[in-house]
């Protein structure tokens, strides 16, 4: 654990919080929260490999209910020490030792090492527990070279999945052919690097337009 700058009251509310976090600016409120500035979090699993590092420009921190409140925020999940993920959003809200993490505010999750998957949407909740990201409202997607809307998007990280639910709209299209499928549920398998369609109600249809 690496602690820079901090006071020593300030330690016991950055331990409550995570594995290790800092600041370079300190305020004190009267109601015992601290304002911090260039806020850091990382969390580790059991055989000591990071699972996730984010960043904040700054962060207001409520000690008394283990809630930090950061401000323009980069969180970066990594596979095998490896960053794979990210999300950006405007806002989040790291609740009870970052089990669970709310993130508002103009939420982009993309791939880091080939920039081909961008997921946008509502809202991002994540879920420590379950190994789940939840991106809710109006979903849209690019992977690859394809087109995904949907109502709700789950990204397991210890699957390295990404499930699409509810799917209104899917569409591939490359210079000669446009692909329309229709089903209810699309899955991302990033270890495979390909996509699952699944349909629980009715068969997947797929409906092909070649261009001369």
């Amino acid at each position: 654990m690496i602690i820079s700058r901090l006071y020593s009251a300030l330690i016991i509310t950055v331990v409550l919080l995570s594995g290790c976090s800092k600041s370079t600016t300190i305020k004190s409120n009267n109601n015992s929260s601290y304002d911090l500035k260039e806020f850091n979090v990382q969390q580790y699993n059991n055989n000591g490999k990071k699972e996730f590092e984010l960043t904040s420009q700054s962060a207001y921190i409520e000690p008394n209910n283990q809630t930090a409140k950061a401000n323009k925020t980069i969180l970066i999940f990594y596979q095998d020490n490896i960053p794979s993920y990210k999300i950006n959003s405007d806002k989040s809200t790291i609740i009870n030792n970052g089990d669970n993490i709310n993130f508002t505010g103009n939420v982009i999750f993309k791939s880091i090492n080939n920039g081909d998957i961008d997921v946008r949407g509502r809202s991002i909740e994540w879920d420590k527990k379950k190994f789940n990201a939840i991106v809710k409202g109006n979903i849209v997607a690019i992977v690859n070279d394809s087109l995904i809307k949907s109502s709700e998007a789950i990204y397991n990280h210890k699957k390295d999945q990404i499930k699409f639910i509810n799917i209104q709209e899917y569409s591939y299209k490359n210079r000669n052919t446009l692909i329309n499928i229709i089903s209810n549920h699309v899955i991302w398998d990033g270890s495979l690097n390909r996509l699952v369609f699944t349909s629980t109600t009715k068969p997947v249809i797929t409906k092909i337009k070649l261009f001369n």
